[in-house]
Parts: C-alpha cells; structure tokens; sequence
C-alpha cells in the first residue's frame, strides 16, 4: 500500500469512526483489519492524534443523544385497534440520573448504589421499599389524608 493510499483508507476509517464509534466495524467499513489499525495507533503519532479527535467526536454523539433522550424525549406513535390516533412523549429516567449523577454533586449521594445505610434519626438519604399490591374492594383501601 503506497502512503497515498493508506492515507486515503485512514481517513476513510477515521469518517466511519466518528459516526459509528466502533474500530471494528470503522476497519470494515474502510476495508482494512482491526489489527492494522492498532498497527497505525502504535507506529504512527499523526494517526494516534487523529483517532483521538475522531474518537472525542464519537463521544459527543453519544451525549447528545444521551441527552436528547433525557431532556428532549421522543415522540412514540399510540394505537388503538390497529389505527394511529396520536402520539406521546417519552423521556428516559434512567439516563437522565445518570447526567444527574455525573455533573451534580448534590445527586451523586442519592443515586449511589453503595450508599451507606442511614443513622436513625439521621438527616442522610434513605433507601425506601414499596410493595404495590392488586386491590379488589377499593372501599376497604385507607386513604391517606394530606
């Protein structure tokens, strides 16, 4: 392979890279093994430079849509009997404390999965357990009063 052309698959590799974040599959996109592009990280400081870029790239792809699932939500089309009548939004929760957790200090303790138990009568975050249950006779439900 001359360095024209190997220059012309790097670049190749690197496009594939920043889109789908994978160097396996970026190597096969570009027509070259996943061995050879460690080869060109370990031997050549200009490709390693690059990949590092495209690979920050990757990443800010990922949070965005990171983002745009938590904050922004997407639009889910609602059936009924086969026929769309209209659509909802959906966030996700779960990504959503996980930012919580990486860019607010004050969140980190609450979504801890090692947290300490709590002292009694202490201030600290506690962990709550609730038991939903099936109720057949509402009437005998206890209403909680506010």
């Amino acid at each position: 392979m001359t360095d024209a052309q190997r220059a012309l698959v790097q670049q190749r590799f690197l496009d594939s890279f920043r889109t789908i974040g994978n160097i396996t599959r970026a190597a096969i996109a570009a027509g070259v093994s996943r061995r050879t592009v460690h080869g060109w990280l370990k031997k050549s400081p200009d490709f390693r430079d690059r990949f590092e870029e495209a690979e920050e790239d990757s990443r800010d792809a990922i949070r965005e849509e990171a983002h745009r699932r938590a904050i922004e939500g997407w639009e889910e089309p609602v059936f009924q009997r086969g026929v769309l009548v209209g659509h909802v939004r959906k966030y996700s929760d779960a990504i959503l404390l996980k930012m919580m957790a990486a860019r607010l200090p004050e969140y980190r303790a609450l979504t801890s999965s090692n947290q300490p138990k709590a002292a009694e009568g202490s201030d600290a975050p506690r962990k709550v357990e609730v038991t939903i249950r099936e109720v057949s006779d509402w009437d005998s439900v206890a209403r909680v009063r506010s």
